[in-house]
């Protein structure tokens, strides 16, 4: 392996330790001329033959030419690259290192290369145009058992959430909320402190007063409710997978620090916590299931969270 930059200093029992995992460590500093910390990780490659993994250990901005050589590295060669947090935690079972700003900066700047995006982009439009096809039915149903149970109300309800690079949109979902849904919440806030305690750790509800009869938490549990959210995928503002839409205000008030690297993606219809944590999660945890996402994330990987959720849709798991 490779640490690249200075920033954290190994112990020599960290050392050790990773020996047990790689057959060679070598650390290369970042030189003013880029040329030389490109031609010095060359050297190291072609005389191991054996280096897999190179680690980010940045103390400044990495140098664009540097970027595009590890992206080369990792997609033509398979050496793949880390952030030197997760790599003590996965190597060295430390876990008490923040994410370092410049190291994750550099990670999304390697992984968002143009050909990445346009293939999301590309599967992005033809998964939903697919699902939209296929669930028109079951949305015509929906939308008639929303206006027979709460015929006061519109089919669909919009909200302004996060978006790319920090931009809002309007997200589209079924409605599952009776139309005076706030009032109804305030009251209950306001009389039981039990709920109250619970809607503030996790910003919604269990047994939510606000919810249509029969119809409302069904579409919750069964995520039908979203269906709609396809059009936001074809109108560019979200993607099928990728972190929650959070609430603005919301997200800035529990998790300000982490803007930058959530809106560094499209949010997504599903993700991460959906199929992990799914609702039992907190917050902050919800959050924290994202980051990991947009550190990982990939094609594979969003073909893989997409049969995630139709199987925990099958089996109902949250809501």
């Amino acid at each position: 392996m490779i640490l690249l930059g200075n920033k954290y200093q190994l112990l020599d029992e960290d050392k050790e330790e990773i020996k047990k995992h790689f057959n060679t460590f070598h650390q290369v500093a970042l030189d003013k001329e880029i040329q030389t910390t490109i031609n010095n990780i060359k050297n190291i490659i072609e005389t191991e033959n054996t280096i897999t993994t190179i680690v980010l250990n940045l103390d400044h901005t990495l140098p664009e030419e540097i970027k595009d050589f590890l992206e080369e590295l990792q997609y033509d060669h398979k050496i793949n690259t880390l952030l030197f947090s997760d790599f003590t935690q996965q190597y060295l079972n430390q876990s008490q290192l923040d994410i370092n700003e410049e190291n994750l900066r550099a990670l999304l700047d390697i992984q968002n290369n143009r050909m990445k995006k346009i293939a999301k982009r590309g599967f992005d439009i033809v998964f939903s145009i697919f699902a939209i096809s296929i669930s028109a039915p079951v949305m015509l149903i929906i939308a008639l058992l929303i206006k027979i149970k709460s015929p006061e109300g519109s089919i669909f309800f919009t909200q302004k959430r996060l978006g790319l690079h920090g931009s809002t949109f309007r997200v589209f979902k079924f409605r599952t909320m009776i139309p005076n849904a706030e009032t109804v919440l305030e009251k209950w806030l306001e009389e039981n402190e039990d709920i109250r305690n619970e809607y503030l750790k996790y910003r919604k509800l269990k047994d939510d007063p606000r919810i249509i009869p029969l119809v409302g938490n069904f579409l919750r549990k069964s995520s039908l409710d979203e269906l709609p959210q396809f059009f936001n995928v074809i109108l560019g503002d979200m993607s099928v997978v990728g972190p929650r839409p959070y609430i603005k205000e919301e997200f800035y008030k529990h998790s300000s620090s982490y803007i930058d690297i959530i809106t560094s993606v499209k949010p997504g219809i599903t993700g991460y916590w959906q199929v992990t944590d799914r609702n039992n999660a907190t917050f902050n945890g919800r959050v924290d299931s994202d980051i990991e996402y947009v550190k990982k994330q990939n094609l594979a990987l969003d073909i893989k969270i997409i049969f995630q959720t139709i199987l925990v849709m099958v089996f109902r798991k949250g809501s």
